[in-house]
């Protein structure tokens, strides 16, 4: 994992004049912040969220708004836009006592709901989106080039990665994974289920929000079918995909789908089939997700140690 970190902190010095490499990686980062979340609700506490890209689209917009129509710096947005999401997220948090499908089905709708009001108030600028958004700025300095825009979002992955690592690894996680398991067992030891429950689903939604401002001051131009509900479920077959419950399953997960979505662009009418079938078929056939067959491949072919050797004894001696 460091070596990966170190690689991605050099890479712009091997690739300097390609932007495009840029502009991906800068998406992709921006899609794993948002799968960490994700990860957290669906892979750590058992919760099946099916409007994850409505939170992202209630981040992007607000953040939006308070900066080109207050002329709010960049921070106030970036903090305005979690506010905002984890705000919608605790005006439904009563639907996590929902159970299984139906607290999914209650989910779902928040999508729709989400992306016909972005196009019918007022001021957001309806189909058209809002545009002239500014750049991120901190203390004066810019990100407007494309490498700006990829350290700028790398460093805010690695600090969303370590705070989710932190949560994952505390007695809240393991709390989380009790929960998943069995909610009853869960609540006779102690656990109170709800509540929890509401934490973690917050937690999630402001980590959506937060990549939600990210990729409204990165592009400066947002609109309502960047937020769609096929989008949710691309979030939800990243997790998936990378294995549940694994924090660097969804980084591996998001890599890969990023790049099955980035040369996939001629099956735009039927995107959202394809993402079914690809959830369906790793639900089904790798239910664990690559990133645990990846760490069995790895102990099965790497070293092994050998087994300590007992002493001989001398069975006239023992005699």
């Amino acid at each position: 994992m460091a070596a990966m970190v170190v690689l991605l902190v050099c890479l712009p010095f091997l690739f300097e004049t390609d932007p495009f490499i840029f502009i991906f990686l800068t998406n992709t980062f921006l899609f794993m912040i948002l799968a960490l979340g994700l990860q957290l609700i669906f892979g750590y506490a058992g919760m099946i969220h099916l409007s994850h890209a409505a939170f992202f689209g209630i981040g992007a917009y607000a953040s939006a708004l308070v900066t080109t129509s207050f002329q709010w710096p960049f921070i106030a947005g970036l903090l305005i836009s979690v506010a905002s999401a984890v705000l919608v997220g605790l005006l439904i948090s009563p639907i996590v006592r929902l159970k299984s499908v139906y607290f999914a089905l209650a989910s779902f709708s928040i999508g729709p709901i989400t992306q016909v009001l972005l196009r019918e108030l007022p001021f957001t600028g309806g189909a058209n989106g809002l545009g002239q958004i500014p750049s991120a700025s901190i203390l004066g300095f810019g990100f407007t080039t494309p490498v700006r825009y990829y350290y700028l979002s790398f460093l805010v992955l690695v600090a969303v990665y370590f705070l989710c690592h932190l949560l994952s690894n505390s007695p809240f996680g393991a709390s989380l994974r009790a929960i998943k398991r069995n909610e009853l067992l869960a609540a006779t030891c102690g656990i109170n289920v709800p509540r929890n429950q509401v934490k973690v689903f917050l937690i999630g939604v402001a980590a959506a929000g937060l990549a939600g401002s990210l990729v409204a001051h990165i592009q400066g131009f947002i609109s309502p079918d960047m937020f769609s509900v096929e989008k949710s479920l691309f979030l939800l077959g990243i997790v998936v995909v990378g294995g549940l419950g694994s924090l660097p399953g969804a980084i591996l997960g998001t890599a890969i789908m990023m790049f099955i979505a980035e040369y996939s662009r001629f099956f735009h009418e039927y995107i959202a089939l394809v993402y079914g079938l690809i959830l369906v078929c790793f639900m089904n056939f790798f239910p664990r997700g690559l990133w645990a067959m990846l760490a069995e491949s790895i102990s099965r072919w790497g070293p092994r140690e050998r087994p300590a050797r007992t002493p001989r004894t001398n069975a006239v001696e023992d005699a």
